[in-house]
């Protein structure tokens, strides 16, 4: 049931902004969604669109679907999605929004999302950041090698270390020319990993991510994500991106070392999970599965880190999946 919400005696502008790419469908239930979310008093609030592509294929969407918000379209012409998280941060300036609340196109928020991060806001003034969590739905079997994901449980208020696009509220000190006025990088435009990079580039710059654990926003897997294929090739991306940014972010040295110490704590995990995995199978096939599935990830850390030194990469977003 949705909570009651606090009446704020200062009107703070709040943008919901999504970027969208190729996802007429699933944009349409996300902004379905925001029209059954709960709207704190005292807030000003306004929705922005932002999508990447070479012609206006959602606009319709946009325009039909009633949200209850004073909705914007913007068309982003240079594919990827730095360019369209950037877009918005330029449609927020011109806006002169004190904050932005970003969703994936491919979530929906629970009826609390809107209230939880403005709860989250009047509790902690000086924060810049917040996150929320994904709830993951699995309409497909997931392969039996690994378990479904699910966020860790943190208390409200803990400092995140790695942080998703999605679900985040960013202040305008961390966007704003009068502010830091970080932007997402554009090395990250196509291989992903610009979210983590760019709020640890925040952290750096002295904005810590406080966790909000009642914002939740719910995404559905995607059939094409659900294979061992997939999850490990996913898994090899995301770990060859992180090497990029400990590289990045620690120098050429620092960066060597410290995926040298992960990629060998890896291989360790990698064989104890094995070997236990392997005697479990004899008595329970579903648990030694899994933690054979454990050993695999940790050994496609190791691979996805040599692709970085080795200088391989990946473009997965040049291609949307989802519709």
């Amino acid at each position: 049931m949705p909570k009651n919400h606090r009446k704020y005696s200062q009107e703070p502008r709040v943008l919901i902004a999504v970027a969208t790419r190729e996802r007429p469908r699933l944009l349409g239930e996300l902004l379905n969604s925001l029209h059954s979310v709960v709207r704190p008093d005292g807030v000003s609030f306004s929705l922005l669109v932002v999508e990447n592509d070479v012609e206006e294929a959602s606009r319709d969407v946009v325009e039909t679907v009633e949200t209850g918000f004073d909705t914007q379209y913007r068309l982003e012409p240079q594919i990827g999605l730095v360019s369209a998280r950037n877009r918005i941060f330029d449609e927020a300036i011109a806006a002169d929004v004190d904050w932005i609340l970003a969703l994936d196109d491919d979530q929906r928020v629970d009826a609390n999302w809107l209230t939880e991060h403005l709860e989250a806001m009047h509790r902690l003034p000086d924060a810049r950041i917040f996150s929320g969590p994904y709830v993951f739905h699995y309409r497909q079997q997931l392969s039996p090698w690994f378990a479904p994901f699910a966020f860790r449980e943190r208390a409200f208020g803990d400092v995140l270390r790695l942080v998703a696009g999605g679900n985040a509220a960013i202040h305008r000190d961390v966007f704003h020319p009068d502010g830091a006025h970080l932007r997402f990088d554009e090395d990250f435009q196509f291989q992903g990993g610009e979210d983590i990079e760019f709020f640890l580039r925040a952290r750096e710059a002295g904005f810590e991510t406080y966790w909000v654990p009642d914002a939740i926003v719910h995404e559905d897997m995607k059939p094409e994500r659900l294979s061992m294929r997939a999850i490990l090739h996913r898994r090899r991306t995301s770990q060859r991106n992180l090497a990029h940014i400990r590289h990045k972010h620690t120098g050429a040295v620092r960066g060597v070392l410290t995926n040298l110490r992960l990629a060998l704590r890896s291989l360790l995990v990698a064989i104890a999970n094995a070997l236990y995995g392997g005697v479990l199978m004899l008595f329970d096939r579903a648990e030694g599965r899994l933690r054979l599935g454990v050993a695999l990830t940790k050994l496609t850390r190791i691979v996805g880190i040599c692709d970085f030194y080795l200088g391989r990469s990946f473009e997965p977003y040049k291609k949307v999946i989802g519709d």
